[in-house]
């Protein structure tokens, strides 16, 4: 018997071979539903946070641009607020020098002289444009009062009485010790009540410069010198 020659092909079995076919997993309906349902509400909170972002980044810029320009407008915005400073000095230091009327043995000429200088002083101040209002009100009504003292003062050398002439003048009302007295005036024998408030104004020159001198010690205390 003759013995089969060797092969050059591949074995055969007699088993059936494997299949390698492949097939997708299948997604069902109700994960996709639920996939559709996440998204729906995961989508507009990261458009929300993405608009945030977008809106913060565009405020920066703005803050960038809005200091940049700041700080070129600040630098006169400081002058201003220096020669308003260095103003109310030069006022407070002239209202300051006539706090010693009282005791310095002025003649009525001397003293008008110093009320024209101390007004050379503070009036460039106090009309001038923005600054400190309250500041600029105050030192007005302490030069007032001076210039109503003098008035008066001026009435008392001269024997004048005007008739309503300083108790009805608006001055007194930034004094409320003299203002006091002249409401309380009373006429008298020979003389009518009208009269009797002007002589009590005349009466209380130095009480008129001591609520200067007051006024110009509470602008001190808010003026570093």
């Amino acid at each position: 018997m003759r013995a089969d020659s060797p092969s050059n092909t591949m074995p055969t079995s007699s088993h059936p071979r494997p299949s390698l076919t492949f097939h997708s997993p299948r997604v069902s309906k109700h994960r996709i539903r639920r996939w559709a349902s996440a998204l729906t509400v995961v989508l507009p909170v990261l458009l929300a946070v993405a608009g945030w972002i977008l809106v913060r980044q565009a405020q920066g810029q703005a803050s960038d641009d809005t200091a940049s320009q700041t700080t070129s407008v600040r630098e006169p915005e400081w002058r201003a607020a220096a020669r308003d400073v260095d103003g109310a000095r030069t006022a407070l230091r002239a209202l300051q020098d006539l706090e010693t009327v009282p005791t310095a043995g002025l003649t009525y000429g001397e003293y008008t002289e110093r009320i024209a200088a101390a007004k050379a002083q503070v009036e460039p101040y106090t009309e001038s444009v923005g600054g400190l209002r309250d500041v600029k009100a105050e030192m007005r009504a302490a030069l007032g009062l001076y210039a109503f003292a003098g008035a008066a003062w001026d009435a008392k050398i001269r024997r004048v009485y005007s008739e309503g002439r300083f108790a009805e003048d608006p001055r007194l009302r930034l004094c409320p010790a003299v203002l006091y007295a002249v409401e309380e005036s009373r006429a008298r024998p020979h003389l009518s009540r009208t009269l009797v408030r002007e002589i009590a104004v005349i009466a209380n020159v130095p009480s008129l410069w001591e609520c200067a001198a007051t006024r110009t010690e509470t602008l001190a205390a808010h003026i570093p010198l």
